[in-house]
């Protein structure tokens, strides 16, 4: 009778656990589908702005139609983030070539702001999937131009050693509060510069450095208040990238 209870038990709790991932299957599934399709009227938006250059209004409302699309990639890559394991592909990446396609999305940011752009990045090649590190760098990169005053200096270079390859991003712009460094990459944590600007949901650096870590990268920050912050992407010479989970 006991074998029996425990076994109806068993069969319940299964049959709960089965329904809750088909639910969650269902949810994700459309949202992925709605964050696809929310990009025809982004992309249809954008037409109308570039039919009409000569409308100054219409600069405004470019910068907010770049922020919708900011976000909507941003929740797009959080569920993502769940299947990681079934949409990568580790291959050698020209790291110049990834870091030029993102300064050259953010191309206008950084002449309404007129920051100023040191590029000193070799061709270095890295293991790793193109799609999501250049999503892990737009991040990285965004948070610095938001953070940058006007006319203020980001600075992208490379170095190496026998261990590791490293990406660095460098600004001179409001630096991080030392009490909120070490928290900078929890999920959801603004700190006190996402209090004092307002439009900070806290997601990106928590999502760049999860995705960095399922690639087998790492990304350590410094930074000095009212100063400079700095963002390196570690990139290991030695990894058994097969043995991703």
């Amino acid at each position: 009778m006991f074998q029996q209870i425990l076994k109806q038990v068993d069969q319940q709790h299964q049959q709960k656990v089965t329904s809750i991932l088909n639910d969650k299957k269902e949810t994700m599934d459309y949202m992925t589908s709605w964050f696809h399709e929310i990009k025809t009227p982004i992309s249809v938006s954008r037409l109308i702005i570039e039919n009409e250059k000569k409308n100054p209004v219409l600069n405004s409302i470019e910068e907010e139609v770049d922020t919708i699309e900011g976000y909507v990639e941003q929740a797009l890559y959080f569920v993502r983030a769940d299947d990681f394991n079934q949409d990568y592909f580790i291959v050698p990446v020209d790291l110049g070539v990834v870091i030029r396609s993102i300064i050259k999305q953010n191309a206008k940011i950084f002449i309404r702001k007129k920051i100023k752009l040191k590029l000193e990045v070799e061709s270095t090649e890295v293991l790793t999937d193109q799609k999501w590190l250049a999503y892990i760098l737009a991040q990285i990169l965004s948070n610095a131009l938001k953070y940058t005053s006007p006319q203020g200096e980001v600075k992208i270079s490379t170095e190496e050693d026998d261990i590791e390859r490293r990406l660095i991003i460098e600004d001179n712009g409001i630096g991080i509060d030392q009490a909120d460094i070490q928290r900078v990459f929890d999920k959801g944590f603004t700190g006190m510069n996402g209090r004092s600007h307002g439009n900070s949901t806290g997601m990106g650096l928590y999502l760049a450095k999860r995705l960095a870590n399922k690639l087998g990268h790492s990304i350590t920050i410094t930074s000095e208040k009212n100063l400079f912050t700095v963002v390196t992407i570690h990139f290991p010479k030695l990894h058994d990238y097969y043995a991703i989970t």
